[in-house]
């Protein structure tokens, strides 16, 4: 990105181990993939997690087949 010269500045941005770490309540575990057809999800989340799965298709593991 700095040799490109994407931006005028270097880039500087902190390393830094994360603090600790809580995990969502079950609830809130694959929220998207259980509540698909909830507005929220169909009219936002769903656009970007197809955009997103667009742009970098290329990039995503194959699964092998029959698991999922």
């Amino acid at each position: 990105m700095e040799a490109g010269r994407v931006f005028r500045e270097p880039i500087v941005t902190e390393i830094t181990p994360a603090p600790e770490f809580y995990s969502a309540e079950e609830h809130h575990q694959e929220y998207f993939r259980n509540n698909a057809s909830q507005p929220y999800c169909m009219f936002v989340v769903a656009p970007k997690l197809a955009t997103f799965r667009e742009k970098f298709s290329s990039k995503r593991k194959r699964q092998k087949p029959g698991t999922g």
